[in-house]
């Protein structure tokens, strides 16, 4: 129907912030792809992975990767630099902008890996930890120990969390330990306030449809997630806990104009308001002050805003999922195997939201956006207003 019929399909997609999207997106790919050769070329250990992976010698590698060439299709899943990012509106769940991976003509693929990868969130998984905490009554003040605790998985295995710098302290804030990120923190919620099931019906409720793990690894985003469904995910914390399902399509007409279908946003209040307000307040410290404050004193966007940085273990995932009352966008950055790492110092905060940052602003200096057919005109400094319930 779609060649024979002359059907009309309207999206939800603002070209312009498509645009925008595509540069940074593109810019910052072609960053990393650079840190990602130049640091490969002096691992020896990871030159041998890959060489041995794809029996090939490793002065054949060294070849591909330094001299900037396209890399050949066989070598993509170890040697490309990839990456997903999604801007929503998170009141009426309109997908505004998607990149689906590198936008290179020899790259391009038929894989979008903003809707059908699963990749481990790392540290972005950690709102939905500390929400469950502050749900069955801890608060933004509740101390924990920020201390090493071993785990034992079985009668011979144990897991000994790490924070990600080595770092340890005393008695830490929640809000502390989610502004910093800190893994012991995270951990001993886990072991401490609340059950790893409670956590997975939350990341249920807030339309995560991928195998979470019911486990005391949870507190570190070890079970993989789809870059649309976190990016909706957090959505729902910019839209006072009210959920829109991501929607791309407005409706589809006839060569005459008649519609034959319309799609109309589905939306569902999982949480409630004053909950949602003191847990968002607490990924505003992230930004303010915390692991995203680069967003503020290096690329001067000062809106208020919320979000989260994350990094596996690994380094072979890197994440920016961040928000203001009128936009929500999420960034990935990675290989699209997940054993290679990105580079021994591509965190969130370094490989992921430089382009968040960047499309951010550029957005906002456009003053509006189209979405369902409508102009949405942007405040810089519009807030979340307080509920009466939260003091």
């Amino acid at each position: 129907d779609l060649y024979k019929d002359g059907l009309i399909i309207n999206t939800t997609l603002d070209s312009r912030v498509q645009r925008i999207l595509n540069e940074h997106f593109n810019n910052g790919l072609l960053k990393n792809q650079s840190i990602f050769n130049k640091e490969l070329i002096n691992n020896d250990i990871k030159l041998n992975y890959i060489a041995n992976k794809n029996n090939v010698s490793i002065d054949s590698l060294i070849n591909i990767v330094s001299q900037d060439s396209i890399i050949p299709p066989k070598f993509r899943d170890q040697l490309l630099v990839q990456g997903a990012a999604i801007i929503i509106n998170p009141t009426s769940g309109s997908i505004l902008g998607m990149i689906g991976g590198r936008q290179e003509e020899f790259y391009l693929d038929h894989f979008n890996r903003s809707s059908q990868a699963k990749r481990q969130p790392g540290s972005v998984f950690k709102p939905l930890i500390y929400l469950t905490a502050l749900e069955q009554g801890n608060k933004s003040t509740t101390e924990l120990l920020n201390q090493p605790l071993a785990i034992f998985i079985d009668d011979t295995t144990h897991w000994n969390p790490q924070n990600h710098d080595g770092s340890t302290g005393l008695l830490t804030t929640l809000r502390e330990g989610l502004k910093k990120s800190l893994n012991l923190i995270s951990v001993r919620i886990v072991q401490e306030l609340i059950k790893p099931y409670d956590v997975v019906k939350n990341a249920k409720l807030f339309g995560l449809t991928t195998k979470i793990k019911s486990v005391d690894a949870i507190a570190l985003g070890v079970s993989e997630v789809i870059p649309l469904e976190i990016t909706s995910a957090y959505s729902a914390i910019a839209n006072n806990g009210i959920i829109a399902k991501p929607n791309a399509i407005i409706n589809i007409k006839d060569r005459h104009g008649r519609i034959i279908k319309s799609f109309i946003p589905e939306s569902e209040e999982i949480k409630d308001e004053s909950l949602i307000y003191i847990l968002r307040d607490m990924m505003k410290s992230v930004i303010d002050s915390g692991t995203g404050g680069s967003i503020r004193w290096k690329y001067k966007f000062y809106s208020p805003m919320a979000g989260k940085t994350g990094t596996t273990n690994s380094k072979a995932d890197a994440w920016f999922v961040g928000f203001t009352p009128q936009l929500s966008i999420g960034v990935w950055v990675g290989m699209d195997d997940p054993s290679v790492s990105l580079g021994e110092k591509q965190f969130g905060s370094n490989a992921a939201l430089p382009i968040f940052a960047r499309a951010i602003k550029d957005i906002y200096s456009l003053e509006h956006y189209y979405a369902d057919g409508e102009k949405t005109m942007l405040i810089k400094d519009l807030d979340w207003d307080r509920p009466d319930e939260v003091v």
